[in-house]
């Protein structure tokens, strides 16, 4: 396609053209995104720009958009997520939930990106991430990232911590103060 100026602009697939409205004036290059215009997300912050367009890649995104919130043990081959009281066990496929949201936030990297061929690939690279085979590599290349990481032994290491509804109490104090994802407690006691 033609641009006013008579260059050439880079064409755009359907999926990067519902990403970004309008392209500059300069060829590859696209306006910044519009912050009013952006979804607001109650979740972590995307992932930082640059990852690789791999598994290795997403699973780093992955972590940077959830790692807060989800451990790995190696040793018992299972992911722990945080609930807002404690680490618990994911037997209900919180970890699947959270790759896939970290595979629908490529597309924010891509509506970010200034580069328009860049742009694409990461369009396409967010459509080819939300296969079911992308999705498991990426949870299995996240179960790695140190951030993520934890040994049996770092949960539930204070005998003294007790986690109620509503917080923690020191055992050795009395002192009720709030939940803690630092703390690592699996265990609740439901008072």
């Amino acid at each position: 396609r033609q641009s006013p100026a008579g260059r050439m602009k880079p064409s755009r697939t359907p999926a990067v053209a519902r990403l970004v409205s309008t392209a500059s004036d300069e060829p590859g290059e696209v306006p910044p995104p519009d912050p009013a215009a952006a979804p607001k997300r109650d979740r972590l912050p995307a992932a930082p720009p640059g990852e690789a367009f791999t598994d290795v890649g997403n699973g780093k995104r992955l972590v940077a958009c959830h790692g807060a919130h989800l451990r790995y043990v190696h040793a018992w081959g299972k992911w722990l997520a945080w609930d807002e009281r404690r680490w618990q066990l994911d037997e209900g496929g919180e970890i699947e939930r959270r790759a896939k949201d970290a595979a629908r936030s490529i597309y924010a990297e891509a509506a970010r990106e200034r580069n328009v061929e860049r742009s694409a690939k990461l369009a396409s690279h967010a459509i080819q991430s939300q296969r079911d085979a992308r999705i498991a590599a990426m949870i299995r290349m996240a179960s790695s990232e140190l951030e993520v990481v934890a040994r049996p032994g770092d949960f539930d290491a204070d005998p003294f911590r007790l986690t109620v509804l509503n917080g923690t109490v020191d055992l050795r104090t009395g002192e009720l103060r709030p939940h803690e994802r630092a703390d690592l407690i699996t265990k609740l006691a439901p008072v």
